[in-house]
């Protein structure tokens, strides 16, 4: 961990450019998105059925849930498309020395 709550979670090559990966910190399943050289932290758990979302491509920036087709903004977290309309909480990011960490709080 370094300051102010950020977690070391992965190498940014460990996340391809418009790919969605999930990694689990602290206990948390996180989904993080890469759009270039910005990286999106948001929960890995689909607000409409409680259900894991899994790796995926990005598609126009936004998520989509496997199970039943609502869609959130990787961004932001918003849920954009139903059968959800809560959003996924979403974290910081932060890049240092190639490596991506993750605010939890």
């Amino acid at each position: 961990m370094i300051d102010n709550g950020f977690i070391d979670v992965a190498g940014i090559d460990e996340i391809p450019d418009g790919s969605l990966k999930i990694f689990e910190v602290n206990d948390i399943p996180i989904a993080v998105g890469r759009q270039g050289d910005k990286f999106y932290a948001v929960s890995a758990v689909c607000t409409h059925a409680n259900r894991l979302l899994e790796e995926s491509p990005l598609c126009d920036g936004e998520i989509e849930c496997p199970h039943h087709g609502a869609r959130f903004d990787v961004t932001s977290g918003e849920a954009r498309q139903m059968p959800a309309v809560m959003p996924l909480k979403a974290y910081s990011t932060r890049v240092d020395s190639g490596r991506l960490f993750i605010r939890i709080e």
